[in-house]
């Protein structure tokens, strides 16, 4: 009997394939299987996977010449840090080798009973996250609609203009981002097992395929009614600035019941962290160090466009494409080991050194947040996050999203964000700031329509004159990216670049095409760029 012909497909970037393609003594599903999983664990540095889960994943009780083919071959990079947790080992890090990548690749895999063994493995896993263990009403029926809301996206047209290369993304979160897509894209032809949507025991939050799946993106839906997304503006500064209130107003805010039951959903959290400070004399003076005028400061901040005034502050001016640079120094300042230094942390220290010096000091190991549980090796510093994380989740989950139920509103969540029916936008904002009434300063939020701009038609359309007319990927890649993500690099605006494109670089290339490409190609620029 004939084994029916299972469709797997991994990424690979065209200079990681043709070197898995040339082994010859080694499978080539396992070798792609593994940067897969390297793929999909690799978090802005080395991915460190458990050995259990390796040597599950890719069937194999010797997984380590498979590791030593693509270090030596310069397909990953590897660090000498070792790490277990609870009795179980993992592997030294790894990432890909730096390098320049171009196109990527879809590889249908070949080994039938290899790929019947990952997609039983997965399937279970996924069953396991999937289950619904005492999920209150108003969960389960946004598993319903989130579930609803995946089936309606075009998945044809979001893979049409998610395989480019964006710059100063990591060529592991490219892939990543492809694997999301084929998940959904799986989901929809049959594989229900590919459908997630489960509650995070460490933070929360509510994870499922729309989390990494690229805010744009869901704009290409055909869903029944018309949707916004609301999602609060600056949300982890926001949320930080309201932690640090809570914590400056201490002792008052323990022992004053009043303030804690204007935020009943936060009171088991917030009585851990407060019961804490009020043991500790150290932490309560470094509380103190925080002046008025520096609290005003970053209240000043999260209540207007937080990134324009921290670039007033820093260089005097605001520069959209400073945005960037701003956000790497929150996210330094938030995520980094604690004691670590470079210039982002220094520049936030300069403008807030009371609130750098309180958020230095939560990120370590005997910190008033010692009880919040983190994951993996030297992953300690990471308990601030995950409490912001916590206290996210109960807001915007366990007060908002339970009262907008109760309101006949289901929302789909996306951490700091609401989707929801056009006609409830109203109602959906009154009970978010009634969530954040404790606040003292209400969150600023952003409505959008989930639905395809012009510019993403646009975009479509000149990926394809790109694929019929280039065959340097490098220039292609360019173009690619500064019309997807408008980086205009020397260009003030799209129209200054369109007329480089049609008077410089078509021309320049037009001895590469046949008459009839470079015919498509006029013919297209002229439909697709109006002069």
């Amino acid at each position: 009997m004939t084994m029916k012909t299972i469709k797997f497909y991994w990424y690979a970037y065209k200079e990681q394939r043709k070197i898995i393609e040339s082994c010859t003594n080694l499978s080539k599903d396992k070798l792609y299987q593994i940067i897969k999983l390297i793929t999909l664990y690799a978090d802005n540095g080395f991915a460190h996977l458990s050995v259990k889960r390796i040597r599950t994943e890719i069937a194999e009780k010797d997984h380590k010449q498979y590791l030593t083919f693509l270090i030596e071959n310069k397909l990953i990079l590897v660090d000498n840090d070792y790490s277990s947790k609870d009795g179980e080992s993992f592997t030294r890090g790894y990432k890909f080798f730096p390098r320049k990548y171009t196109k990527i690749e879809r590889i249908t895999g070949a080994d039938q009973s290899f790929i019947k063994s990952v997609i039983k493995k997965i399937n279970k896993a996924t069953k396991a996250n999937n289950s619904n263990k005492k999920k209150e009403d108003f969960i389960i029926d946004m598993r319903k609609k989130c579930k609803a809301f995946i089936s309606s996206l075009d998945v044809s047209k979001i893979k049409s203009i998610s395989s480019t290369l964006k710059k100063g993304e990591s060529p592991e979160k490219t892939l990543k981002r492809m694997y999301s897509i084929e998940k959904i894209d799986s989901f929809q032809n049959g594989n229900s097992n590919e459908f997630h949507f489960s509650r995070s025991k460490t933070n929360g939050r509510i994870d499922s395929n729309l989390t990494n799946l690229k805010s744009t993106y869901k704009n290409y839906n055909n869903y029944t009614d018309n949707l916004v997304n609301i999602d609060i503006v600056n949300s982890q500064p926001y949320l930080l600035y309201l932690v640090l209130n809570i914590l400056v107003n201490f002792p008052s805010t323990y022992h004053n019941d009043a303030i804690l039951g204007n935020s009943t959903y936060l009171i088991p959290l917030l009585t851990k962290v407060l019961s804490r400070v009020d043991k500790s004399p150290l932490f309560q003076i470094m509380l103190g160090g925080i002046k008025p005028l520096e609290m005003d400061k970053f209240r000043d901040y999260v209540s207007s466009d937080f990134y324009e005034k921290f670039s007033i502050d820093l260089y005097g001016n605001y520069d959209q494409n400073n945005r960037k640079e701003l956000k790497k120094i929150i996210f330094n300042v938030l995520f980094s080991k604690p004691g670590f230094m470079n210039s982002t942390k220094k520049k936030f220290k300069e403008l807030f050194p009371g609130i750098f010096l309180i958020i230095e000091n939560m990120k370590r190991k005997d910190s008033i947040l010692d009880f919040v549980k983190t994951t993996g090796k030297g992953k300690s510093h990471g308990r601030l996050a995950i409490f912001l994380q916590k206290f996210e989740s109960s807001l915007n989950i366990d007060c908002v999203c339970s009262k907008l139920y109760d309101r006949g509103i289901v929302p789909i969540t996306i951490h700091d964000s609401w989707i929801v029916e056009e006609y409830n936008i109203a109602k959906a904002k009154e009970v978010i700031f009634d969530c954040y009434s404790f606040a003292p300063v209400a969150p600023n939020l952003n409505v959008e329509k989930l639905q395809p701009t012009n510019k993403s038609e646009y975009v479509l359309d000149m990926k394809n004159v790109f694929d019929h007319m280039y065959s340097d990927d490098g220039l292609k890649m360019r173009y690619v990216n500064m019309f997807t993500y408008e980086e205009m690099g020397e260009f003030d605006n799209i129209n200054q670049l369109r007329d480089h494109f049609v008077t410089v670089d078509a021309p320049r290339l037009a001895h590469t095409l046949t008459a009839d490409t470079y015919s498509y190609v006029v013919k297209e620029l002229n439909r697709v760029l109006p002069i």
